[in-house]
């Protein structure tokens, strides 16, 4: 059991990190967060029938986390992002810079990822959920039905709505900041 768990601890951390991060928006919640899904994965390891969806386990495991984490937060109030946070959750959201990459460009594709990382942050938690997953965590509806606990098609449907409250939600923030997506990306 240990060595199976130890593989899929060093296969998935990473990628459920930044999951809970992309969705707390906070890097020492998210750090706190992984530990205690991976926490609430050992002991209840023997309960995992397939092996084959370990990942959708440990997304699920992580998911329900963040959830009651955020409930929790919603009956006492939430702490505001701080300039780290920001600066963390812009590494998570950007690629790094490539050698042809001018730092005007690099300049640009960081302020938008700050953007889009911010307009994310005020989704519905399911919101935030689906499209960290299957848009920027390339997970298939599938498996993010299994995750989230739906059908496929209710996936579909989520993630379309999921994409088109991002986009009012960034064209709410360019019209407080008074910007325009032109001069945004």
């Amino acid at each position: 059991m240990e060595a199976s768990f130890t593989e899929a601890y060093e296969l998935h951390v990473d990628v459920i990190y930044r999951f809970i991060l992309r969705l707390l928006g906070d890097p020492t919640d998210a750090e706190d967060m992984t530990a205690e899904t991976f926490l609430r994965a050992y002991q209840s390891w023997s309960e995992l029938l397939d092996p084959a969806s370990v990942r959708a386990w440990l997304f699920r495991i992580a998911y329900n986390g963040c959830i009651d984490l955020m409930r929790q937060r919603q009956r006492y109030g939430t702490i505001p992002l701080d300039i780290t946070t920001v600066d963390e959750m812009t590494q998570v959201f950007t690629s790094p810079a490539t050698s042809m990459e001018t730092p005007l460009k690099g300049l640009i594709r960081s302020e938008s990822a700050e953007f889009l990382q911010a307009a994310l942050l005020q989704l519905r938690p399911i919101d935030r959920t689906v499209l960290v997953l299957g848009e920027l965590e390339g997970t298939p509806n599938r498996e993010i039905a299994e995750i989230i606990q739906r059908s496929e098609t209710a996936v579909k449907s989520l993630r379309q709505r999921a994409r088109k409250a991002l986009r009012d939600e960034v064209l709410r923030l360019l019209k407080q900041r008074n910007t325009s997506l032109k001069d945004l990306f």
